[in-house]
């Protein structure tokens, strides 16, 4: 099955999928072994360097401030950010839970990977961060579900994707009103189509 993604400039293109996958396959979630998973996709171009929306991602105590996603959240080992390291967060949207969070693997600002527990549902996420102008930024949030079998309601998966899609458009409006530059410079921005990300595969 082949999936196509798109970013542009002047209509923010969004792609959901679902897939139903036994067991994932791509190595970026070869974290999970259960026999049944849910993924979801979001992306989304944002106006500004992959930098300045790292800036604005890296500072989890500020999350709760721009989005509605999340409320408070703290570190609780390891450097910030680095392989191991653990950090507590409140998901305020759909449900109140309190996640754990593990930072897997990753390259900020480009890519991570992070696993969260809470209420019974283990979420393995990949975020990616990829430059398609000088200063436009294509985000891609992944997420892989398994746990409990409330995870496989269709209600579920619907607001798993609506959750993807309220966090990384907040991230986006957060990192775009941060933009230092003059407003001519917005609109030249504006003005430039981002081009087509590539062609992913799935199974």
């Amino acid at each position: 099955m082949v999936l196509t993604y798109a970013c542009h400039s002047r209509i923010r293109s969004e792609l959901f999928t679902v897939l139903f996958l036994a067991p994932l396959s791509n190595e970026r979630f070869s974290a999970f072994s259960m026999k049944k998973e849910v993924r979801v996709n979001y992306q989304t171009a944002c106006y500004s360097d992959p930098i300045e929306v790292w800036s604005v991602l890296q500072n989890i105590e500020h999350w709760y401030l721009w989005t509605d996603v999340f409320g408070k959240a703290k570190w609780i080992s390891g450097h910030p950010w680095s392989i191991g390291s653990r950090f507590q967060a409140e998901l305020h949207y759909p449900t109140k839970v309190s996640l754990d969070i593990l930072v897997l693997t990753g390259k900020p600002p480009h890519e991570f990977v992070l696993v969260a527990h809470g209420d019974g549902v283990t979420a393995q996420q990949w975020i990616s961060l990829r430059r398609e102008l000088p200063h436009g930024t294509c985000i891609r949030s992944e997420y892989a579900f398994a746990g409990s079998q409330k995870h496989a309601d269709a209600a579920f998966r619907r607001n798993m994707k609506l959750m993807c899609k309220r966090f990384v458009d907040a991230l986006c409006r957060k990192a775009e009103s941060m933009r230092i530059g003059s407003t001519s410079e917005a609109v030249s921005l504006s003005k430039s189509p981002l081009p087509r990300a590539s062609n992913m595969t799935g199974p």
